[in-house]
Order: structure tokens, then sequence, then C-alpha cells
């Protein structure tokens, strides 16, 4: 049975290399020939550079916003990149930290595509809470948001992106992304 590959990476914001580290894991996710690639902290004049620079090789992609116009800090959101076409996107709000110091709304980003067997397939993207208390009620907000979607069809799951890339000076991220090997 053909096999999808979804890759979950934070991009770590805009910051001084961001070009060029979204660069990088663009040719990676080619070379690890992945299907769907799940992005965490883009803005949207980011995501912008993204569809048409970094990620141009997936024809089909989604942006959600992080906030809800109030007091997040930055307008930081989630993205979804994917070579098989949509069918359906969307976002469930699942709450606002409630650290005063870190004010960010917190979703979860859902995609829905057409896989090549005809069989489709959700896919979800979130970037969780801080506080140990506030991860564990946002798991569950997005586990009850996904208990639609089944998790049989996972056939494995890996690390991607451990390693610091140009001559060692730059990594890919401050966080260590996830590839899940799914059958279609």
């Amino acid at each position: 049975m053909p096999e999808l590959r979804v890759v979950t990476q934070n991009i770590w914001g805009i910051n001084e290399h961001w070009q060029e580290r979204a660069d990088a894991i663009g040719r990676n996710m080619v070379d690890l020939e992945v299907d769907i690639v799940c992005i965490q902290e883009s803005a949207p004049d980011h995501f912008e550079v993204l569809k048409s620079q970094s990620f141009s090789s997936f024809p089909h992609a989604s942006y959600a916003p992080g906030d809800d116009g109030s007091v997040t800090p930055m307008p930081l959101g989630l993205a979804m990149i994917s070579r098989l076409p949509l069918l359906d996107t969307g976002k469930v709000d699942i709450g606002r930290e409630r650290e005063r110091s870190n004010p960010w709304m917190r979703i979860l980003q859902y995609m829905t595509v057409a896989t090549p067997s005809g069989h489709p397939l959700t896919v979800f993207n979130t970037h969780l809470f801080l506080s140990s208390g506030q991860k564990a009620s946002g798991i569950r907000a997005c586990l009850d948001f996904m208990q639609r979607d089944s998790l049989d069809r996972v056939v494995s799951v890996s690390q991607v992106n451990t390693e610091a890339i140009v001559d060692g000076s730059l990594l890919l991220s401050d966080h260590i992304g996830v590839m899940a090997t799914i059958a279609q």
C-alpha cells in the first residue's frame, strides 16, 4: 500500500536567519519526499515567501493566523503546505496562554487532502501551550476535535532536522521536526 509522509516543523519565527533556515527546511522536505509540511511560528508575510520560494515545489497551502486581533505580541500562526490537492482547511481556537508575559492565542489547524488512492486524509497542526497544565488541556481540546479521524493509518513516526546545517553554524529550528508515515 502506498504511503504518505507528513512532517511537523517549527521554523523558529522570523529572526536573523529565518530565510536561510526556511530554504534549508524546504530543500530537506524535498529530499525526504515529504507530501505535507505542517509549520509553526509563521507570520502572514513570511508565509507568502515560504509558498513562493522555500516550498515552491508544494503547490497547495493554507495559513491560519494564531491571534484574535487583541494582545498577541506578534502575528505568528500556523501553515500547512502540501503536494496533494486540498479538499478542506480550517482552524479551531483552543485558548490563550494564561501568563501575562506570554499572551499567545493557541489554535488547531487542519487540512483535508485528496490522496492518490482516493481516500481523503485530514492532517492536524498545532503549537501547544508552554505551561504543563495548559498543555494538557490543549491536548485534550485537540484530541476532542480530532476524534473524527482515525490514527490507525500511521505506519511510523521519526525525528527529522536534528542536525545543524551550513558548516554546523545554523540550526534548522529550535525544535526537532517529527515525520509521520501514513498508509493511504
